[in-house]
């Protein structure tokens, strides 16, 4: 008999990020009610968020000024699980 295993669904809708960080990165601390770091690159954020005693962040690309922003969770799941994400 095959074992599945539930998952609590980790993501939930992000508050929006204030329009300074308009087409940066910005960590949310992890109760998602304040950003712990934001930048231009993904992986300067990560290192910011871990600076600031926040391993278990949530990143969130804001998009620019009067732009639509779809695309996936999925990449962002290493982060939440607590493994180390592969910057290339």
């Amino acid at each position: 008999m095959r074992k599945t295993i539930k998952r609590k669904a980790a993501v939930k809708t992000l508050p929006a990020a204030p329009i300074e960080y308009a087409g940066q990165w910005v960590a949310w601390n992890k109760q998602q009610t304040k950003i712990v770091a934001h930048g231009f690159k993904i992986a300067e954020v990560h290192e910011g968020a871990l600076a600031a005693g926040h391993p278990k962040a949530i990143f969130q690309k804001v998009p620019e000024a009067d732009v639509e922003f779809i695309g996936s969770w999925t990449f962002f799941e290493p982060l939440l699980m607590g493994t180390k994400p592969v910057f290339s």
